[in-house]
């Protein structure tokens, strides 16, 4: 009798977990339904035109870009975090954890000043330079543990025959964390795509504008929805990759180290 009662009380708590989940997201989703609601193709392809176009691209160059070189530089950091030890090594773990620590808005003027004086202002490419700064911690940190759950003896066997470190790494180590490593991407990726208070500071003319500060500036619910598409397609790429990644978890790492 006690145990049905348990199991009846199990049920009406997550009963009403899952409600308050469902009522949470519904009310998250009331603006979204609003501005979708109000959109139609027709002024989406007019929003697409011109410099519509234009900021969409910047977005996806600034986004790819700062992906891109976040985890060129976070996953050989998150592997030393992952395999090293030592003081250096925790001294190094210290400053990451800082740079991730560091209010934006606290570092954005001194940030354009350093960029301004290297000739990058108002371009993409200073945009890039300050994102990937403020993403690399980021990367590293979630890299360091996709790379903790590779068991450290399949680069042993590699080193024993005959890979050093580095390619123990590259063959090993990054093959088989390579699925977990996706929704490091997938988050950088957010990251760079939602970022608004920089991309408003140093850009200023309208050709080199990312869609989020033009979203603001014009107001337009068409570039809202353009805007809200590429999250939506990385949600899906990330279940479908996470599902992958346990079905290839119960069937065990395949490596071929030659």
């Amino acid at each position: 009798m006690a145990t049905r009662r348990r199991r009846a009380v199990r049920g009406v708590a997550a009963g009403g977990r899952m409600l308050l989940l469902a009522l949470l997201t519904a009310l998250a989703l009331v603006p979204v339904a609003a501005i979708v609601g109000r959109t139609t193709p027709t002024a989406v392809g007019a929003a697409l035109d011109g410099l519509g176009a234009t900021w969409l691209g910047n977005s996806l160059t600034v986004a790819l870009a700062t992906t891109a070189a976040s985890l060129a530089i976070g996953v050989p950091a998150g592997y030393v975090l992952s395999r090293a030890r030592g003081r250096w090594v925790s001294g190094y773990a210290l400053v990451l954890f800082g740079a991730m620590s560091l209010p934006i808005v606290g570092i954005v003027v001194p940030l354009f000043i350093l960029i301004a004086r290297a000739g990058l202002a108002d371009s993409l490419s200073g945009v890039e330079i300050v994102y990937v700064g403020s993403t690399v911690a980021v990367a590293a940190w979630m890299s360091a543990a996709a790379i903790d759950e590779v068991p450290i003896e399949l680069e042993e066997a590699a080193w024993i025959d005959g890979c050093s470190v580095a390619m123990g790494f590259w063959r090993v180590a990054l093959r088989v964390a390579a699925p977990a490593l996706v929704p490091v991407a997938v988050f950088v990726i957010l990251l760079a795509w939602n970022e608004y208070m920089i991309a408003v500071t140093f850009l200023r003319s309208d050709e080199v504008l990312t869609l989020g500060v033009a979203v603001a500036a014009s107001r337009s619910p068409a570039l809202a929805v353009v805007m809200m598409v590429p999250p939506v397609v990385l949600a899906v790429v990330l279940v479908v990759v996470t599902r992958t990644r346990g079905l290839r978890a119960a069937a065990g790492p395949r490596v071929r180290v030659r």
